[in-house]
Parts: structure tokens; C-alpha cells; sequence
């Protein structure tokens, strides 16, 4: 049975300093898509509906920085919400992925349960983006979970996502307000919110693979998946750094100060190329001249061809002030702006293609 342990202190927030914005970004995996064969098997595992989807999010930093926290206040709510419900596996998954065997993770459809984490996949296992697997997979006893879905990239019977080594562990932070969404029931609920939590890496994770990504959640649903997150790095001096979605308050004092992060909000509804899961960097754009006065030229280094893409350019305040559909991409682009109307001040670019963001630029509008 899964149970949150619940300590409340904020501790991360307690040692701010100097942003040097180390979150590259947060983006997110499409780990497996579930086919009949898995829900016939998972009798003793809960209800699995077939074509339910497992997203992993991953915080992907700079080198040398540290994950450390995941959090929701009164200004910037956390939310991760489907509009169905998320899968649990009741025969022995957990909250977390540490106290889950590798043993355990190869029952029924364990490895599709739902979890709070901060860079584990498993007891004694750290997570790494499929791609960047270099031990193959454990497999399954049950003789399940082998659906080749093109649009999860690599079949989770190649490539687990995992690699031996020693994870952190998880710490929760505030009152769980939700009554236990992945608690151990399969189908019990459809959204995690709060205002005044969240969970922490009390030591601070760093990823296993060379471009250092954490993986944070596994999500297993058959709905619409959404959240809105916050999080707190560490930078190689031992000064953390906070992000959030919207509004970020730009106080200099350091523990004031707030960075408008990159991939923090997620739709699935808006993805229309799935493959682009596999790939987190698969853009960069570059803004110039910066500063700016009257006209700006959008840089994109893209790879591959891309169907739906678009700009947003947002204030300090995380206010929208412009966007553009950009249609199709099949190579390198660049884009002229007009930022004319644009009041004096300090803005941040990024540039979506195919529903995963590029790393935001900061513009100073002269």
C-alpha cells in the first residue's frame, strides 16, 4: 500500500542565492503505450485501460546544477491533472520508485505505475531518457509490456530507461491535499494540486546521463495529461534558483527572485507529432540584435521537420504580448519581428515546434 510521508518545512528554499539559470529545461518523454495484451495480464496490478500512455518529466539542467525541489505556493499552485484517471498499480507499486525492486518492476505492469520522483526508476536504479540507456532492459516475467508503439520511440523491451547506481530519495513537503491520488488504488483519482507542498531531493540530484536530466514523475493515463510545476535547482556554488510557469517575481534580492521557466506548463492535448517526445533538445533559438529596438530576428536551430510551430514572446510579469503560428519547418529558420509597439523592458522569447519548447531567450527591448 503507498503512503505519502508528509514533512513540512520548505527546506530547500531555505539557502537562495544569485539566479544563474541553470534549468535548461523540463520536458517530457512518452515512456510506453499500453496495448490489450498488458491489460489482459494485470489482473492482480488494477485497471489498466489499453492505450494508456506513461509520460516521464524530466528536468534537464546544466552541468554541474542539482534538482532539489518540485513545489506549488499561493502564488504559482502546482497541478498535475488528467481528465480520467491515473493508473496505480495495486500489487506492489509505491509513491516513489525507490522501494520498488528491479525484481517487482518486472511483475505485471509495474513499471507503468505512477510516481513521485527525483531521479530514480527503481530500487538501486537511476533514470535515464531511453535513448541514453546503455544496459538494455530487464525484461518482464509476465511475458508483457512489449508494445513497439512508434510514437514511444524505443520499446521499453530494448531500453528500460534505467541504470544501476544509487538514486536519491524523495522527500515530501506540506500536507497532501488530494487524499492520496497515487496512492494504491488503480483508478482513484485524476488530479494532485497544492498551494503548499511539493517533494525535494534533500541532497540534491544530478542526472545520470551527460546532458544531466532528472527524472522528477512518472504519469500512466488514458486521458489528457496537464500540469503546471515550479521548481528549485542548485547551481555548482550551492545557490538555488528558482522557476515557475507564470508571473515570476523579479525581485533582485535573491530570495525574492523568481526565473520564468521552460516547459513547466504541458498539455498532451496540444502535441501533434509524438516522436518529438524522444528528443529534449531538439531545438535552440537565438534572438538578435539584443537589445533590440524596433525589429528582432528569431534564430531556430531545429532538427528535422516539424508541422506545428509558434513564438511567444512574454513580459516579466509571464504576461503573453505576442505569438505567431509559424507553419511548417524542415530546416533552420529565422523569423523577423516586429517589436515596435513593445514597451521598454525585459522579455523572454521561446519558440514551441511541435509542442516541445526550445530553450527561452532573454530580450531587452531598448
Amino acid at each position: 500500500m503507498k503512503k505519502t510521508a508528509i514533512l513540512f518545512s520548505f527546506i530547500a528554499l531555505s539557502f537562495l542565492g544569485k539566479s544563474q539559470n541553470g534549468l535548461e529545461q523540463v520536458w517530457v518523454e512518452k515512456f510506453y503505450v499500453s496495448n490489450v495484451a498488458d491489460t489482459a495480464q494485470n489482473s492482480t496490478g488494477g485497471t489498466l485501460p489499453v492505450g494508456s500512455v506513461t509520460y516521464r518529466v524530466w528536468v534537464d539542467m546544466k552541468a554541474g546544477y542539482k534538482f532539489t525541489l518540485a513545489y506549488g505556493n499561493s502564488a504559482h499552485p502546482l497541478d498535475i491533472t488528467t481528465t480520467t484517471s491515473f493508473f496505480n498499480n495495486q500489487d506492489r507499486g509505491a509513491t516513489t520508485p525507490n522501494g520498488i525492486t528491479t525484481a517487482q518492476m518486472k511483475k505485471n505492469t509495474v513499471m507503468l505505475d505512477s510516481w513521485f520522483s527525483v531521479g530514480a526508476a527503481a530500487s538501486g536504479q537511476i533514470a535515464v531518457p531511453k535513448p541514453n540507456d546503455t544496459n538494455g532492459s530487464i525484461g518482464n516475467t509476465d511475458g508483457i509490456l512489449k508494445n513497439n508503439d512508434p510514437s514511444a520511440g524505443i520499446p521499453i523491451s530494448s531500453e528500460d530507461g534505467m541504470i544501476s547506481g544509487t538514486p536519491q530519495a524523495v522527500t515530501f513537503i506540506g500536507p497532501d491535499p488530494t487524499g492520496g491520488v497515487f496512492d494504491a488504488v488503480s483508478q482513484f483519482g485524476h488530479i494532485d494540486s497544492t498551494s503548499n507542498g511539493g517533494w525535494s531531493s534533500l541532497n540534491g540530484s544530478v542526472g545520470a546521463d551527460t546532458t544531466n536530466n532528472v527524472l522528477i514523475l512518472q504519469l500512466t493515463t488514458d486521458g489528457r495529461l496537464t500540469f503546471h510545476l515550479n521548481v528549485q535547482v542548485e547551481s555548482p556554488a550551492g545557490n538555488a534558483e528558482r522557476y515557475v510557469y507564470s508571473n515570476p517575481n523579479p525581485d533582485p534580492n535573491p530570495n525574492n527572485h523568481e526565473n520564468l521557466g521552460t516547459g513547466l506548463i504541458f498539455d498532451s492535448g496540444l502535441i501533434t507529432n509524438t516522436s518529438e517526445y524522444q528528443h529534449p533538445r531538439m531545438a535552440a533559438i537565438d534572438v538578435y540584435p539584443n537589445p533590440a529596438k524596433d525589429e528582432m530576428l528569431l534564430v531556430i536551430t531545429s532538427i528535422g521537420k516539424s508541422n506545428s510551430n509558434f513564438y511567444n514572446i512574454y513580459d516579466v510579469t509571464g504576461k503573453l504580448v505576442l505569438q505567431k503560428e509559424l507553419g511548417l519547418i524542415t530546416d533552420n529558420r529565422t523569423e523577423r519581428i516586429d517589436i515596435s509597439s513593445l514597451p521598454r523592458g525585459v522579455y523572454f522569447v521561446t519558440c514551441t515546434i511541435d509542442g516541445v519548447n526550445a530553450t527561452t531567450r532573454k530580450l531587452v527591448k531598448m
